[in-house]
């Protein structure tokens, strides 16, 4: 080989490298560490005109960041008609607030409950792991009893309450009242029952994203399948397999759709599966629910993150932007610039109501919000 060409070869290799760290550097240049998807609603309450989160040290506005009301210690908020209700983990106390944040005591339930919420005079609390299960109180505060009825389906459970109707997936084979995924409706609907309250267990994330009295949707454990069980028609279930994925998000129903999303990464355990430097892709799969058959399916690229998703739209996070997409045919409809997002940082997003909000978990604050 030649001088001439060696010296060719040797800049040739050099500025392959220099526009790979220029490439690199491009994509990195706004990666942050770690990016955690919440539940929708999880700890976000629209109350009013506000919307509100919590920590131990009181509950504070989205918009500003301002303390609204200075109850400590680790709770719960419900907000059901013009009362935001709040649950003190530690004592089980309840707490109603009005409009002005002037908080009075209706009394007491037992403690330790993770999840909590209330609707119109019914108080439904649940945990799993340490033999609560799933709970109803009444006004009084007195445990509900409830009309209680098997199905073939698996360890499907379904709890009838005066208008309401819970269904969950229990374990019975690990403790009494172990409980894996319990989702409330509201049955005095005829046809399609909303669902209220959806809160996944501990063993597993059963999810039950629809519910009518002779037909029920779910996924198993793993969220590799879900699928549509007929009550009344000798218990036919038919099923449809979703992508293999590391991590679950949340399973929804969004018009006459059934949304599911899921991430798949090279992390385990609570820190690291949602660092953003071991993300493989996202992936969206929408369901119809008149014919369960998919009618839309998309992965996102490497390190691009899903934030918020419906039957229409999806909105994720990459390179320094939040990007919304059509979800028919995955093709970009805006971009916006995400400037609060720092290299280095670690953020929380969660959709409540008409906004994604975002939270930097080393100061617990919202930071922003972007609307769907």
């Amino acid at each position: 080989m030649t001088k001439t060409k060696k010296k060719y070869l040797i800049l040739f290799a050099a500025l392959a490298v220099i526009v790979f760290l220029i490439v690199w550097g491009q994509l990195y240049l706004h990666a942050p560490d770690k990016i955690y998807i919440n539940r929708d609603g999880q700890t976000v309450v629209h109350f009013g005109d506000d919307y509100l989160y919590s920590n131990e040290d009181g509950i504070f506005s989205c918009e500003n960041n301002e303390c609204v009301c200075d109850i400590k210690g680790k709770k719960v908020l419900s907000a059901s008609g013009d009362k935001l209700y709040v649950y003190l983990k530690d004592s089980g106390e309840i707490m109603a607030l009005s409009g002005d944040f002037k908080s009075e005591t209706v009394g007491k339930i037992k403690s330790g409950f993770k999840s909590f919420a209330v609707y119109d005079d019914i108080y439904f609390a649940a945990n799993s792991g340490n033999g609560n299960g799933f709970v109803a109180y009444d006004e009084e505060l007195k445990e509900c009893s409830f009309e209680k009825s098997e199905t073939k389906a698996g360890s499907c459970k379904i709890y009838k309450l005066d208008k309401y109707t819970a269904v969950t997936m229990e374990d019975t084979n690990i403790s009494k009242n172990m409980y894996l995924g319990v989702e409330i409706f509201d049955s005095s609907k005829q046809t399609d029952n909303s669902i209220l309250w959806d809160e996944c267990g501990y063993f597993g994330d059963f999810e039950i994203p629809y519910y009518t009295n002779d037909r029920i949707i779910t996924t198993d454990g793993l969220h590799s399948s879900l699928f549509d069980i007929r009550l009344k028609d000798e218990i036919k279930k038919d099923e449809i397999e979703l992508p293999n994925i590391h991590t679950a998000l949340q399973i929804k129903m969004s018009g006459d759709s059934i949304v599911w999303a899921g991430m798949d990464c090279n992390g385990y355990g609570s820190s690291s599966q949602w660092a953003l430097d071991g993300h493989y892709n996202d992936y969206i799969t929408v369901i119809s629910k008149e014919t369960f058959k998919k009618t839309a399916e998309h992965k996102t690229r490497k390190h691009e993150r899903i934030l918020y998703y419906d039957s229409q739209k999806a909105i994720t996070f990459y390179d320094g932007y939040y990007i919304t997409y059509s979800v028919d045919d995955w093709k970009e409809t805006s971009k916006k610039k995400a400037t609060e997002i720092k290299k280095g940082g670690k953020y929380t997003f969660e959709a409540c109501g008409e906004y994604v909000f975002v939270f930097d978990d080393d100061t617990g604050e919202c930071i922003s919000r972007i609307k769907v």
